[in-house]
């Protein structure tokens, strides 16, 4: 084609914009891609009559009837006065649109050829060609107009999570503050301190969520972060110490076997979430003041194994898939304390490993659960 001209549809103003051009000069093109098309006036302009394909149109224009706008397109006054020589022959003030619809039926840009080749209508083939491709490039448009209102609501939802999870957090470390003032009182009765104790409590554990419900977001919206070598072994440790603060309640034994040199893999300063929020499950479902947490870290030629398991009540083998998320990010429906093996999800994903949950004795689930995880070696 000599001359084309394509145009989107303003989802806003409704209007129609020549967005680009071809065979046109500099001249002609910056003042066609200055009009604008009411849908009034593209509906006047396509009529049924001219319509030859299911959104194909056909039209032949007329020198008393073109519109003072068509003379942007740059026609030729004297060849607009001829004749037509034949019904197939390429008038000065003819132009054919392939108009986009989106999967309402709702006009949404168009395609124009202006001026053909070989000065010849097009034949039915070559129309159907032509319509066909536009098919795929209003189905393409309709896509990215409705990836960036998807992209714009995430945007939102992810503002609104924002300031939830902060102000929950504000909330919670009010509420800590006060519960630790009140259990201090020296007037207060045993019984009204161990009522305060366990609020204490539910009020760190509402920390821990919105901590991970944070965590995931930002792990989720992030650029991926440079990797750097990283001890597991002393991220391991550095996490035990926290879990044991969080958990004042408790007696926590863990049984470490570590190799005795820096485990290195390929991570970043998160690996000390990882770890936590396994050694934090452990504690929190094993229901007794003593929790016993076995974690060994073994050395193989490509890669370390690190094996986490609890001496709580175990998890039943038709309950662990939807324990572990099969999926970076997923939380399971109806199992609210797997996200923070989200996190743990989205962390191993992120430093090429592997995670499993398995029984700590082989075979008996009732008495209690491992975590195997593998990563390559840095």
């Amino acid at each position: 084609m000599r001359k084309l001209t394509l145009g989107l549809r303003d989802h806003v103003t409704g209007l129609y914009h020549p967005r680009a051009v071809h065979g046109y000069t500099a001249d002609q093109a910056t003042k066609i891609l200055g009009l604008a098309y009411t849908e009034e006036r593209m509906h006047a302009d396509l009529r049924d009559e001219h319509r030859v394909g299911r959104a194909t149109y056909v039209v032949r224009g007329e020198l008393p009837t073109l519109p003072p706008d068509e003379y942007v397109y740059g026609l030729d006054i004297e060849r607009l006065r001829r004749p037509r020589s034949s019904p197939d022959e390429w008038w000065e003030g003819d132009f054919v649109d392939f108009v986009f619809t989106d999967r309402m039926g709702n006009w949404t840009g168009y395609m124009e050829i202006n001026e053909s080749k070989d000065d010849r209508h097009l034949d039915r083939r070559t129309l159907a060609t032509i319509e066909l491709f536009a098919d795929l490039a209003a189905i393409a448009i309709e896509n990215a107009h409705l990836y960036g209102h998807l992209l714009r609501s995430s945007q939102e939802t992810e503002g609104y999570l924002r300031l939830i999870v902060h102000d929950i957090a504000n909330y919670c470390t009010a509420l800590s503050i006060y519960l630790t003032g009140a259990g201090e009182s020296p007037e207060l009765p045993d019984a009204s301190k161990v009522l305060l104790q366990k609020a204490q409590t539910q009020a760190l554990r509402i920390q821990e969520l919105v901590s991970n419900v944070r965590r995931i977001s930002q792990l989720k919206s992030e650029e991926a972060r440079a990797l750097q070598r990283i001890d597991l072994s002393a991220a391991m440790s550095r996490s035990l110490q926290r879990v044991k603060e969080a958990f004042p309640e408790k007696r926590i034994v863990a049984q470490v076997q570590t190799p005795g040199k820096p485990a290195l893999i390929r991570a970043d300063e998160l690996a000390d979430e990882l770890f936590y929020n396994l050694l934090h499950n452990a504690a929190k479902h094993t229901p007794l003041s003593e929790v016993t947490i076995e974690a060994t870290v073994t050395e193989k030629p490509d890669r370390w194994e690190v094996r986490i398991a609890d001496h709580g009540p175990g998890i039943a083998d038709a309950l662990k898939p939807h324990i572990l998320p099969e999926k970076p990010g997923l939380v399971p429906p109806g199992f609210g304390r797997s996200l923070g093996l989200s996190v743990v999800r989205l962390l191993v994903d992120r430093y090429r490993g592997t995670i499993a949950l398995t029984d700590r004795v082989p075979g008996e689930p009732g008495k209690g659960a491992a975590f195997e995880l593998t990563f390559p070696r840095a």
